[in-house]
Formats: C-alpha cells, sequence, structure tokens
C-alpha cells in the first residue's frame, strides 16, 4: 500500500511477525530478520546479524507503534506465541528452544527477556548451543556495553562446537575488540587473513556459507582498511562484495538467500561510512546505493545515502533519500529531519518533492486515547495529529487549524476551509456593513468536523474538549474568542441588534458549533409581509444554518424559500443576500430533481445577478465570483432536463470565470482558490455526465494536487469515482491520498480505503484501515464491523477481543 505510515510497513515483521515468505514487501530487512529467524526449528540455525539498536522497542512505544509486552507482538500467529512462551516458562523446554526463544528477542528488540532466557541455557548445553549462547553473550556485551548483568559464560572450544561458521562467528567477535575496544587495527588486519583462511577451508554442503562468512568478515576488513586510510583495498573489497552478492535473487528474498543478502547488507553500511569518513566520496555513493538497492526500505540505508548524495552535491538526491528515511524509520527521522533543514531547498523542497506531502510521515506519540473508547490495540499505529515530518518541522494540529481552536489565522499551510471562521469574525467586528462583499467563503467544514477535530487535539494532548461549546469559550484566551464570548453572552441578553446577531450565529456556525448558532438566532417572525433588512438576514441564516445540518433538506422547502424572497424589503444592500438565497434555492431544488423549481429560481436568480453586479459598490472581483457561483447552480437545470448545450454553455461560464479569477489580496486570493475547488468539482460532475470520465478525473486531480491540496474531500471523490469504474487499485491509493489529510473526513478515507484493500485480497492492510478509521472516529459502527468480519473469518483472537470491549463501551457515532 502506498501513503500509509510507511514506518508502519518497514517494521511491519517487528510489530506482527510472519513467515519470511509472507512478510511485507515494504519491510526493511532487519526487520524481516524476525520473520527469518521465527521460521527457523533450531535454536543453533544460522540467523541474520542486524538487531535493532540499543532502545529501539521504546522508540516503537512512543510512536504508538507497539507496546512493552512481549505477548502482545504476536496476535497474529498464535502457535510462535505459544513455542515462545513454552521455551522461556516451560520446564520442558530444551536448551536449543531456550536459545532460539533468546535470539528471537533480540531480533524483536526485547532484549531484557533475552537476557532471562539465556540465563535459563544450562552449562550442560550441547556445545553447539553453548557456542551460539557465548556468541549472544558477545553481542550483548557489544551492544549494551560490560555491565549487562548476563554470565561471561563458559568458553567453548572452536574444535567442539563442530560447525565452521560458527566458528568464524566468534573469531570475529574478537577481532571487534581489537579494533573497537583495544584501538588495535594492526592484530584485527592478523586475525583477518585467518578468517580468511577459515573461509576457504569451509565443507561445501550448504554452498552459501563461504558467502555468509565472507559478508560477516568484510564489515570489519571495511573497518580495518579505512583505519589504514586504504581506498584502494576498500574498493576492492566493495568490488568483491558486489560481485559475490550478484547471483543471489534479491527481490525474492528466500529463506535460502536471506542470511547472506543480509550479510552484504551490512558489509556495504560499514564500508558507505567507512568511506565517508575518510573522503572517499565516490566510493560512499557507490556503498550506499548498493545497499539501498538490497534495502529499499530501510531507514537507515536511506539515510546514508542521503548524507553521500549530499558529500557530491547532490541536493535533490539527498532530499530524496532523507524523505524516505522520514517515513520508513522513527528512530531516524529527527536526523533526517535536521538533515533536510541543512539543504538548500529544506523542508519547502521535501513538500514539494510529492503530492503527498501530508504524510511523508505520520508522527505518533502514545497519547491516550479520545473518551469514550478503551486504549487502542498495539496493532493499530495511534495517529497523534496531522503531522508532516518531525518536531519543528512538523505542522502540529494546533498550527494548522488554529482558526477553529483559537480563532487566529493559521501559521503553517492549511486546507483552505479553515479561513471560513476568519472571514465571518472579520465580518463581525468590522464597522463596515460588507453589504456587497464577501463575509464567508461560499464552503463550510461538514457537521462532524468539529467532532473529529476535538478527538484529534485530545490525542495530541490538548487539554479541551474542542466539541464543548461552553469548556472551549471559557478556556481558550485570545482576543477574538474573548470578543466572541462577550458577544454571546450580549445575545442572551438580547441586547444585539439582528444583523449582529446573524453574523454571530454564522461564525458560530462557520466554527462547527451548530446548535449554539441555532440558539443565537430570535424567533421566527409572525408577520407574512415584508420584513426589515436584520430580520431577512437573520432568517436567511437559519435557512444556511439548517442545510448544512440537514433540517432544511426536507424534500420541498419552495414554500419557505419564497417566503424568505419575498420578505426583503427594497434596498440594494440586500441584492447580494438574495443572490445568495436564489444559489441555494437551485441546489435545494436540484436535490429533489425538480427542474421546475430551478427554472424559477434560474430565472429570478439572473434578474438579481444583473442588478448586482451592475451596483458601483460591487468591485469587479465580486462581480465575477458570485457569477461563477450563479452559473454553477444553474447549471443544475440543463443537467436535469438533459439539454447538454446549454449545460456545456453554463460549465464555459463558471468554470471560465473561476479559472480567471484573480484576487488583490490575502483574502480574495483565498476566495478565488475557494471557488475553484467547486467549479472545478461541478465540472468534472459534468463531464462525467457527458461521457468523459478521463477528463473529469483530471479537474478532480487539479484540485487535489494544485488547488487545495490538503482538502481531504477532493481525493475521496477521485477514490469513489475510480471505484465506480471499477479500478479498486486506484481507487485505494486516492482513498489513501485523502486519508493523508487526516481533517476532515480522515476516518471516511480509512475506511473506504479498508474495503478496497479487502477487495483486493490485502485483509491484513485493510484491518490497518478500518483501525485508523475507528481511531479518527471512536464508536465508529461500519469500521468496527469490518474488523469484527475480518478478524472472526481470519481466526485473530486479538482482534476479536479487542474490537468486542470496543463495541461494549457503545456506539456512539457512526
Amino acid at each position: 500500500m502506498q501513503s500509509i505510515d510507511m514506518a508502519h510497513l518497514s517494521l511491519q515483521p517487528l510489530l506482527r511477525p510472519a513467515p519470511l515468505s509472507e512478510s511485507s514487501k515494504f519491510s526493511a530487512i532487519f526487520a524481516r530478520a524476525v520473520s527469518h529467524w521465527a521460521s527457523q526449528t533450531s535454536g543453533t540455525a544460522w540467523s541474520a546479524v542486524m538487531f535493532p539498536p540499543p532502545g529501539y522497542r521504546a522508540v516503537l512505544r512512543k510512536h504508538g507503534l507497539c507496546s512493552a509486552k512481549v505477548a502482545e507482538q504476536l496476535p497474529m500467529h498464535p502457535a510462535l506465541s505459544d513455542r515462545l512462551d513454552t521455551a522461556l516458562h516451560s520446564n520442558r523446554a530444551d536448551a536449543s528452544e531456550r536459545l532460539w526463544a533468546a535470539r528471537l528477542l533480540l531480533f524483536l528488540g526485547f532484549d531484557s527477556e533475552a537476557a532471562v532466557a539465556i540465563r535459563r541455557i544450562p552449562d550442560s548445553a550441547s556445545p553447539g548451543v553453548r557456542g551460539w549462547t557465548q556468541q549472544l553473550l558477545d553481542f550483548m556485551e557489544r551492544k549494551h556495553g560490560p555491565s549487562t548483568g548476563l554470565p561471561p559464560g563458559r568458553p567453548v572450544a572452536a574444535a567442539d562446537v563442530g560447525d565452521g561458521l560458527l566458528t568464524i562467528t566468534l573469531a570475529l567477535g574478537e577481532i571487534w575488540r581489537d579494533l573497537y575496544r583495544h584501538q588495535d587495527p594492526g592484530r584485527a588486519r592478523q586475525g583477518l587473513a585467518g578468517i580468511r583462511a577459515a573461509i576457504a577451508a569451509l565443507p561445501d554442503r550448504r554452498p552459501e556459507l563461504p558467502d555468509v562468512a565472507f559478508f560477516r568478515a568484510a564489515r570489519y576488513e571495511a573497518a580495518v582498511h579505512g583505519r589504514f586510510g586504504d581506498a584502494g583495498k576498500l574498493e576492492g573489497l566493495v568490488a568483491e562484495v558486489r560481485a559475490t552478492l550478484a547471483p543471489y535473487a534479491v527481490d525474492a528474498a528466500l529463506p535460502a538467500s536471506f542470511v547472506p543478502i543480509e550479510g552484504a547488507r551490512r558489509a556495504l553500511d560499514v564500508a558507505t561510512i567507512t568511506a565517508r569518513e575518510n573522503g572517499w566520496r565516490n566510493l560512499a555513493l557507490v556503498c550506499a546505493e548498493e545497499a539501498a538497492r538490497i534495502d529499499p526500505y530501510c531507514a537507515r540505508a536511506k539515510m546514508l545515502l542521503g548524507g553521500a548524495r549530499e558529500d557530491l552535491g547532490d541536493g535533490q538526491g539527498a532530499l530524496e533519500a532523507y524523505r524516505d528515511s522520514i517515513r520508513y524509520g522513527p528512530l531516524e527521522r529527527g536526523y533526517a529531519a535536521a538533515q533536510v533543514r541543512r539543504l538548500p531547498t529544506g523542508v519547502a523542497g521535501l513538500m514539494a518533492l510529492t503530492t503527498d506531502t501530508r504524510s511523508v510521515h505520520t508522527s505518533i506519540s502514545g497519547a491516550s486515547a479520545a473518551p469514550g473508547s478503551p486504549e487502542l490495540p498495539v496493532r493499530a499505529p495511534q495517529v497523534e495529529q496531522a503531522s508532516r515530518l518531525d518536531e519543528d518541522v512538523r505542522q502540529p494540529l494546533a498550527e494548522r487549524f488554529s482558526p477553529f481552536i483559537d480563532l487566529t489565522p493559521p501559521v503553517a499551510e492549511a486546507p483552505l476551509l479553515v479561513h471560513a471562521p476568519l472571514f465571518s469574525h472579520e465580518a463581525l467586528v468590522s464597522d463596515d456593513g460588507h453589504w456587497f462583499d464577501s463575509t464567508s467563503s461560499q464552503r463550510a467544514m461538514v457537521p462532524p468536523f468539529r467532532q473529529e477535530l476535538a478527538y484529534a487535539y485530545q490525542r495530541a494532548g490538548g487539554p479541551l474538549d474542542l466539541a464543548d461549546y461552553r469548556q472551549w469559550v471559557e478556556n481558550v484566551d485570545t482576543e477574538p474568542v474573548r470578543i466572541l464570548h462577550d458577544l454571546r453572552e450580549q445575545a442572551r441578553a438580547q441586547e444585539l441588534p439582528s444583523l449582529t446577531l446573524s453574523r454571530l450565529a454564522r461564525l458560530l456556525c462557520s466554527l462547527g458549533f451548530f446548535d449554539e448558532a441555532r440558539s443565537v438566532l430570535p424567533s421566527p417572525p409572525a408577520d407574512e409581509g415584508t420584513w426589515e433588512l436584520g430580520t431577512s438576514h437573520v432568517e436567511c441564516t437559519r435557512f444556511f444554518i439548517d442545510s448544512m445540518t440537514g433540517l432544511g433538506r426536507e424534500s420541498d422547502c419552495s414554500a419557505r424559500l419564497r417566503r424568505l424572497d419575498s420578505s426583503f424589503c427594497d434596498d440594494e444592500r440586500s441584492l447580494r443576500m438574495r443572490l445568495s438565497l436564489h444559489i441555494a434555492a437551485m441546489v435545494a431544488a436540484s436535490r429533489v430533481k425538480d427542474d421546475a423549481q430551478i427554472a424559477y429560481w434560474r430565472t429570478r436568480g439572473g434578474e438579481i445577478l444583473g442588478r448586482y453586479t451592475r451596483h458601483p459598490e460591487v468591485s469587479g472581483f465580486e462581480a465575477t465570483l458570485m457569477t461563477s457561483r450563479f452559473y454553477r447552480a444553474a447549471g443544475f437545470l440543463p443537467f436535469l432536463t438533459g439539454d447538454t448545450d446549454l449545460l456545456k454553455s453554463d460549465m464555459a461560464t463558471w468554470l471560465g470565470l473561476a479559472r480567471e479569477l484573480r484576487g488583490q489580496n490575502t483574502k480574495e486570493s483565498i476566495l478565488a482558490r475557494e471557488n475553484l475547488f467547486p467549479a472545478l468539482e461541478s465540472a468534472a460532475r459534468t463531464l462525467s455526465f457527458l461521457g468523459d470520465p478521463d477528463g473529469a478525473e483530471k479537474l478532480m486531480l487539479e484540485i487535489a494536487e494544485s488547488v487545495d491540496p490538503l482538502d481531504s474531500k477532493a481525493w475521496l471523490q477521485i477514490g469513489d469515482d475510480r471505484r465506480r469504474r471499477g479500478d479498486v487499485q486506484s481507487a485505494l491509493e486516492a482513498y489513501l491520498q485523502s486519508a493523508a489529510c487526516e481533517l476532515p473526513l480522515a476516518r471516511v478515507a480509512w475506511f473506504k480505503a479498508g474495503l478496497c484493500a479487502n477487495e483486493l485480497g490485502s485483509w491484513n492492510d485493510a484491518l490497518d484501515c478500518h483501525f485508523r478509521s475507528l481511531q479518527m472516529w471512536p464508536g465508529g459502527v461500519s469500521p468496527a464491523d469490518q474488523i469484527r468480519d475480518i478478524a472472526n473469518r481470519h481466526g485473530l483472537r486479538y482482534e476479536a477481543e479487542w474490537i468486542s470491549r470496543v463495541s461494549a463501551v457503545g456506539r456512539g457515532q457512526n
């Protein structure tokens, strides 16, 4: 899958072990080492040499990717869990099984649990078991230092081991001490000469055995050549590594080839570092590129590749490599992000590198689940917030959606819709009547958005329930919120004029507080005559609020709309409001497919449009904006009647004007882009109706990639269109792009992505998507049902038990 948190995929075997043949193709080699070792039947089998670094489990826990408990890491494979439990706790387990358990725990990063297993291996074990135990003790000492609390182990004579590879491995431990602890590269070089002879003497019963031994020795040879400053020998060694690796099918990573490939990968790492330290830049790049080819989803390999490219002045190439490092590894993100900031193009270059700018990675930090839901299962990534990179490179929720949190402008790139509260607040506090210009954006957040925001804010550690108006307004201390609070209190005391009440209600509505907005408005007038301008404004606002929340979408609201239209007094200041009402009336009639009503409002609205655009106080920008909006709504008439010529003419008008619209200031520029969104959206729907699905998708992609790339709606619609056409894979990609935008509608995008993944046979991926959806909207019925169905069909006991607990909490949201 693309666009979900690549750290979750690249580390998947660490989080959910599976046989090597089933490992995700997105997994890093050091993570797949878990799957390789889990499949071994003997504790003395050959294994990989790349283990997680110290503290790696803590990093995974910090990022919400796993828990601290061993048992909870293996929910997918009960047999493996049972075998590990027996090896660790049963007196019936033999020494080889305990050794297998210790090595598995080391590959998983559970070093302290591995130490317990090592202590339980008796001195009476076979020489082979004791030899590998000694190797583990050597490794633990190198990893954690001499104070591991583990016994030193009884030395094993090489002749007793009976395994040439183990003998070489133990000898390499001594070379490590000479090279790094005693700082004696000369002695290490002498030891490596003996290793070469031992490799040549290895039996040929396993043809890959000499290669495995060579790759393991090569990483120490590389370091020695670096200590002596011998670039020629290092270059020769790298050529030998590549030639030895050539016969192996790197992409397949079959069990027989995994260990040699993993050994070559580790040797190339050391060669890259050595070459960079000595200033051999071209050689470093050769090594780094080969390592990244072998291990394309490893954050460490990509980080070293980025450094090698940066050394040679390839800023764009470095940017690409650092981007991948950020995506694939939680441990490497901080360093890679810091390197990005050092590059000339910096973060801006990284964001421009891909359309998937919102999900360069999802930064996750073990925040608790939202109220009303038990703790999420360890297999589900705990999405903290809408983050792009790490630390100060990312866009925290409070920076992107600050207009909804404290009524201040966003300080980071954000979807256009976040500006709606700011425009409404400006109109509320301004002395200008704003009768002829825009006082708000034409698109508004969907009603559930406020609750989605509240969940996300609390996951990010926010102290408030943002969905609770009273808690929000009494605890957010910014001047705009204080003004709003004061006006709301005056409204309770009935001390505000009708126009101010109407604009206060619109501000509350734009913030997502629909019930509070409705409560601000006075009771509807009882008389049937012409109302004063403020009263008409209030009733139009009431209708707009009802329309957004569904209350104004009754099967036939034409009588209400005609009453509103007739209520306006003959005042030029009402023209903009009446025109907006006529546009809304055409949209309402289109919902019930009443072409006669659309025709009525189109004729009436056309007259108002002409008067409005000719008024001397209406700017050219506003005249163009409203004309585009009017013809977009008017286009519903030929759409329903099948008058394709008129439909094409209307589309040319609304889309042409929308493309021509240019703002003279920041607000107008935002309004122009914000109008282009629905203009392209309607044009795409029209082209689809006219039999041009490719043209329709091109327009929708323009929205998603250029007009408003942080708005989830466009990608969601692209996914729906692709799925209707039967292109499930492409639909999945679009849904994941939508989900990467996070707010709003990420819960819907993740759910639909899960449906697509399941259709494609990727039930593991489907499960991850549904978990994400449920996290965005705790208590969601549809994703919970999908999780339950997948868990029961595939015998996932842990997930089935967890979803039962979630369902027991209640189904408060759907």
